[in-house]
């Protein structure tokens, strides 16, 4: 789960967008927009286009297949589960029907893109500040107190002074395109964490750690399994917990894997 990190001297205002749009903005490959000293990195414009144009047209597709699939299935005369659904959709033969049909298929296909694009962070760069955007959050960096930015994996990560996650998020826009922007505003931009190889995996109880911060990252176990915003937002905020207690962790398929922070 890639979660946005507070910390450090950054102004938060969660389920704010001001500031994402500042500058004039023009259309670029990988979703960066430069004008007025500022570049907006956001969805590029090829997932743009195959999200928006793709999904709803797979939605039409599976409405159109759906009810002679359905039928050909019932007439098989075998063992269906839910047979009764299968039989309604079979059903679905009138005009009127399968333009109802189509509708709601291009419907759901359409939340679909909505929930894309909602989810996708969105980072204003200038030469003082970082904002981003993301789901149900939004965040303001000033540039004194990034002393990192690098990729871990797909997850765009920006560390503090003491080595604090303030950022870690997807991003799509890709790799080049991301070190291009950050470079070109002067922010230190890395091929790779600097930390990697400090990270150490989280067991309970680990007698490395205090018990505060064993009890943390239990909780945040119990979170990691859950989905959806709220649990990342719970995931978060127990990271923020961790991190005031003078370490930090990352996630991948294994679990939690934690590092003490640097000394200011």
């Amino acid at each position: 789960m890639a979660n946005p990190a507070t910390g450090g001297t950054d102004r938060t205002n969660r389920g704010a967008d001001g500031g994402a749009n500042r500058g004039a903005e023009g259309d670029a490959e990988g979703g960066a927009d430069q004008g007025a000293g500022v570049t907006v990195l956001g969805l590029p414009r090829a997932d743009r286009l195959l999200i928006g144009l793709g999904v709803p047209a797979a939605g039409l597709l599976i409405g159109l297949l759906l009810p002679p699939l359905a039928r050909w299935l019932v007439d098989l005369r075998i063992p269906l589960p839910f047979r009764f659904v299968v039989r309604g959709l079979g059903s679905v033969d009138r005009p009127a029907e399968i333009g109802v049909n189509l509708a709601i298929w291009v419907v759901l296909g359409l939340m679909v893109v909505a929930t894309a694009v909602r989810e996708a962070l969105r980072v204003t760069i200038t030469d003082a500040e970082l904002h981003l955007t993301g789901p149900g959050w939004a965040r303001t960096i000033a540039r004194a107190d990034v002393a990192a930015v690098f990729l871990d994996g797909r997850d765009l990560v920006v560390l503090d002074q003491a080595s604090r996650q303030l950022v870690h998020h997807r991003h799509e826009a890709p790799e080049r395109r991301l070190a291009a922007a950050f470079d070109a505003h002067g922010y230190p931009w890395l091929a790779a964490d600097p930390h990697a190889g400090r990270y150490r995996p989280w067991v309970p109880d680990t007698p490395d750690l205090p018990p505060t911060v064993n009890a943390v990252l239990r909780a945040r176990q119990t979170v990691l399994r859950r989905r959806g915003d709220a649990a990342s937002r719970d995931a978060r905020d127990l990271l923020d917990q961790v991190q005031q207690l003078g370490f930090t962790v990352r996630d991948d398929s294994t679990g939690q894997h934690w590092r003490s922070l640097d000394p200011h």
